[in-house]
C-alpha cells in the first residue's frame, strides 16, 4: 500500500480525553469548586448537605489499595429524648408519672437501637480488615436497617451503601453492588468511588461500553474539580477492546455496504501511484511533452479507426489504443486522475482467453513498456486492463480489482506492476495468505533468474519494490487484530535490503525512484508503525529519521512525500515557523497537485502543535490568546483542505480529533462518521472505530454532565 503523507497529530488520536476537557474548560468554563448536593435524608441534618464529602471522610481500610472502602466508625451517642407536645397544663401528677415512663421506655429503646447499630459497624470493619467480605455483609444489612430508626445516623446511609456495594464486588455478586450503587448515585451523582466501581464491574461482565461510559464521565469530573487525571490508561484500554470487537464486524458491513467508493485524495491516488515502479518511467518521459500534442495524436488516431475503409484495422486498433494510453498516463502523473479514468472508461473492451497462463514469465523486467513506444498489442491490453483495476482498487471495488488484474496478467504475464498491484488488493481485501503467496512467488523468482540474459540491475530494482511491498504484511494486524510481535523487525530488514540493493543503482530512474521510497518507508516506520504496535521511538530512531529524509531531499528535492517529511521533522524539532514556511513553499511550486488537502492538514498539526507548547508556558494572557488565535487558524485550515477534498479520509480524520481536543464533540462524530464510509484497510477501520467510540464517550459524559448541573 502507498504510504500516507499525513501522518497523526502529534498529540495523538486516542488519548484526548484529558486534553479535549483541559482546552475545552478552558474556553468554555472555570472549574467548579463546588459538587452538587446530594438528595437529603429526611433525618439528615445540615452537617450531612455535602454527603461526597462525608464519603470521603471516612475511616480508610487497610483494603483501601485494592479499591475496597472502609466502613464509618460510628461513635456511640446517646439519643436525644425526643420532644413531645404537653395538651394539657393542668395534668395532675398521676398523668405526669405516665408520660415520665413513656419518655424512660423510648430512651431505652433508642439506647438499644444505637448499641445494636454501633456494634454491627465495629464488626463490619473488624470482618472487613479481616477479608470475611461475606460476613460483613450482613453487619452492614443490619446497620442499613438500623440507620433510619436512629435520629442522627441518616448521615451514614450512603457510605454503607458504599461500603456495602464494595463487599458485594468483593464476592463477585455484581448484580447487587451495581444496585446499591444506584442508590448512592441517586443521592450523589458525583460519588467518585461509586463510578469507577461501577466501572470496575461492568468490565468485569464485559460490558466493556458501558465501562468506558463510567471512566470517562470520572475524567471529566476530575478535569471538572481539577483534581490529577488518574483513569486515562484504562480509557484507553478499554476503547482498544471495545475497537477490537467491533472493527471486524464493521469493516465487512461497510465492504458489502458499497463496491464502489468515490476516488480518496489527490495525495492519495499520487503516492498509490508512485509507488510502483513504471509511473517513475512514464514522469519523466511525459515531463517534455504537452498535453495538446497527445490529444492531437489521440484525434488523428480515431479518425483514421474510423474511415469508411481501413486497410489495416488490427493495427489502427493498435495504433488507436496507444494513443489512448499515451494520453491517460499523462493525465495520471500529473494527478489528473478523474479525467485519465474517463478516458479509460471509452476505450474498447477486449476478452482475454481464460485459459492463458498468468504464472510468472523469463523475463519479467520486460514490464517496463511504456505505451507510447510499443506495437505489441497485448501488452498495450494489459496496460489497459492494470488501468482498469487501478481505478478499481481506489474505489474499493476489490473483486472487479482482482479481475481486471488477473486479466492483465494473462495478456501479458510479463506486467510486473499488474502482479504487485494484485499483490496489493489481496492485502485490502485481505487475503493474506494469497497476498503472502504473490510476495514470496516474486522474490523467489528473482533469486532464480539467469542473469545471464537478465539485466541484474533491472532484477535488483524489482527485487527492492517487492521488498517494499511486502512491508504492509508486517506492519497489518492480523485476523485476531493484533500486530506481529516481529512487525518492526521484519519491515526494517526488507527497508535495509531495498537500500542495500539500490545504493549503486541510484543514478538512475528507477533505481532512483526505488531508493526514495525506500527512504520515505523508514520514516514511516519510525513515525507511523512503531508507535502503533507499542513500540518506543528512540533517540537513535528520530536521528535515522532525520539522515533518511536529508538523504532523500538529495535525491528528489522537490518530492512531496519528501518535502512533508521535512516538515514535520523541523515542527519536532521546535522549528514550527521554518516547517509553515517549507509546507507554504511546496504550495506555491508551479508543479503542486492542484487541490490538494495535505498541505494545509500538516500547515494545521503543526499550528495546534505549536499553540499547546505556548499554553504549557504561558505567562501571560497575551500568551493564550496568541495559543487560541493559533487554533482559529487550525480550525480555518481544515475547514479549506475538507472543502478542497472532500472525501480526504486523512483530513476527516484529524479534523475530527482537532474538534475532540477542542470539546466540539459533535463535530469529531460527525466527521468520523464520514470517515468510516471511506476506511480502505480493516487498520484504517479498527483506527478511525476506536477514535469514534472515544468521542462518543466523551460526548455521553458531556451531555450527562451538564444535565446534572443544569447548564
Amino acid at each position: 500500500m502507498a504510504p500516507s503523507t499525513i501522518h497523526t497529530l502529534i498529540f495523538g488520536g486516542l488519548g484526548l480525553v484529558s486534553v479535549s476537557f483541559l482546552v475545552y474548560f478552558m474556553f468554555w468554563r472555570k472549574p467548579s469548586t463546588s459538587g452538587v448536593k446530594a438528595i437529603k435524608d429526611k433525618d439528615t441534618d445540615s452537617s450531612a448537605d455535602k454527603p461526597s464529602k462525608q464519603a470521603e471522610k471516612k475511616v480508610e481500610s487497610h483494603t483501601d489499595k485494592s479499591s475496597t472502602d472502609n466502613v464509618k466508625k460510628v461513635e456511640p451517642t446517646r439519643a436525644p429524648s425526643p420532644q413531645f407536645v404537653v395538651e394539657d397544663a393542668d395534668s395532675d401528677e398521676e398523668e405526669e408519672e405516665e408520660v415520665e415512663a413513656e419518655v424512660t421506655t423510648v430512651d431505652n429503646e433508642l439506647e438499644e437501637l444505637q448499641t445494636k447499630y454501633d456494634d454491627a459497624n465495629r464488626l463490619a470493619k473488624k470482618l472487613i480488615a479481616g477479608e470475611s467480605y461475606e460476613k460483613a455483609v450482613v453487619k452492614l444489612t443490619e446497620a442499613l436497617e438500623l440507620a433510619p430508626r436512629i435520629p442522627g445516623a441518616g448521615k451514614d446511609i450512603m457510605t454503607l451503601y458504599n461500603n456495602r456495594s464494595a463487599m458485594y464486588e468483593k464476592v463477585g455478586q455484581y448484580e447487587k453492588s451495581l444496585s446499591d450503587i444506584t442508590v448512592i448515585l441517586a443521592m450523589d451523582p458525583f460519588h467518585a468511588k461509586a463510578r469507577v466501581r461501577r466501572a470496575r464491574i461492568f468490565e468485569a461482565q464485559d460490558k466493556h461500553r458501558q465501562a468506558l461510559d463510567e471512566y470517562v464521565f470520572a475524567a471529566l469530573q476530575e478535569q471538572r474539580m481539577g483534581t490529577p487525571p488518574s483513569h486515562q490508561l484504562k480509557i484507553d484500554s478499554l476503547a482498544k477492546v471495545i475497537a477490537a470487537k467491533s472493527s471486524p464486524g464493521l469493516f465487512k458491513s461497510l465492504r458489502a455496504s458499497s463496491t464502489e467508493r468515490p476516488l480518496p485524495s489527490r495525495s492519495h491516488c499520487k503516492n498509490f501511484l508512485e509507488s510502483y515502479p513504471s509511473v517513475h518511467l512514464w514522469v519523466d518521459h511525459y515531463k517534455t511533452v504537452e498535453r495538446d500534442t497527445l490529444v492531437t495524436a489521440l484525434e488523428s488516431a480515431l479518425e483514421a479507426y474510423n474511415a469508411d475503409a481501413p486497410e489495416d484495422t488490427v493495427a489502427l486498433d493498435t495504433q488507436l489504443r496507444a494513443a489512448q494510453l499515451s494520453l491517460i498516463a499523462f493525465d495520471l502523473v500529473n494527478t489528473r486522475f478523474e479525467t485519465a479514468f474517463k478516458l479509460l472508461h471509452t476505450m474498447k473492451a477486449a476478452t482475454a482467453d481464460p485459459s492463458l497462463p498468468t504464472h510468472l514469465h523469463e523475463h519479467l523486467a520486460v514490464a517496463y513498456v511504456l505505451p507510447y513506444n510499443t506495437t505489441n498489442t497485448l501488452q498495450l491490453l494489459s496496460l489497459q486492463y492494470e488501468l482498469i483495476g487501478f481505478e478499481k482498487q481506489l474505489r474499493c471495488d476489490l473483486a472487479g480489482a482482482v479481475d481486471a488484474f488477473t486479466t492483465s496478467l494473462r495478456f501479458y504475464p510479463q506486467n510486473y506492476d499488474a502482479r504487485l498491484k494484485l499483490a496489493n488488493v489481496y492485502h485490502e481485501q485481505p487475503s493474506m495468505e494469497l497476498c503472502e503467496e504473490v510476495f514470496s512467488e516474486l522474490l523467489a523468482h528473482f533469486d532464480r533468474l539467469d542473469l545471464s540474459v537478465n539485466d541484474k540491475d533491472v532484477v535488483d530494482i524489482l527485487k527492492a519494490w517487492t521488498l517494499l511491498h511486502r512491508i504492509s504484511i508486517f506492519v497489518s494486524r492480523n485476523d485476531k487484530n493484533e500486530f506481529s510481535k516481529t512487525a518492526i523487525a521484519d519491515s526494517e530488514r526488507d527497508v535495509q535490503e531495498a537500500l542495500n540493493l539500490t545504493e549503486r543503482l541510484q543514478n538512475t530512474l528507477a533505481g532512483k525512484a526505488a531508493r526514495v521510497t525506500a527512504l520515505i518507508r523508514s520514516v514511516h516506520i519510525v513515525v507511523q508503525s512503531k508507535p502503533l504496535v507499542g513500540d518506543t521511538v528512540t533517540e537513535e530512531d528520530a536521528d535515522n529519521s532525520k539522515a533518511a529524509v536529508a538523504k532523500a531531499k538529495l535525491l528528489a528535492p522537490y518530492n512531496d512525500s519528501v518535502m512533508m517529511l521535512e516538515a514535520e521533522l523541523l515542527n519536532n524539532e521546535g522549528r514550527a515557523d521554518e516547517a509553515l514556511a517549507l509546507i507554504v513553499a511546496s504550495q506555491l511550486r508551479p508543479d503542486a497537485i492542484e487541490g490538494d488537502c495535505t498541505p494545509y492538514c500538516l500547515r494545521a498539526s503543526i499550528l495546534i502543535n505549536k499553540a499547546m507548547t505556548l499554553f504549557q508556558n504561558a505567562t501571560s494572557q497575551g500568551d493564550y490568546d496568541n495559543g487560541k488565535a493559533m487554533l482559529d487558524e487550525a480550525k480555518e485550515l481544515y475547514v479549506q483542505g475538507l472543502e478542497k477534498e472532500p472525501n480526504a479520509i486523512e483530513a476527516l480524520n484529524q479534523y475530527a480529533q482537532f474538534c475532540g481536543m477542542m470539546g466540539e464533540l459533535d463535530v469529531a462524530v460527525e466527521m468520523l462518521n464520514k470517515a468510516l464510509p471511506l476506511a480502505r484497510t480493516r487498520d484504517d477501520v479498527h483506527d478511525l472505530n476506536q477514535v469514534l467510540i472515544m468521542n462518543e464517550a466523551q460526548l455521553k459524559a458531556m451531555s450527562v454532565m451538564k444535565k446534572l448541573l443544569n447548564v
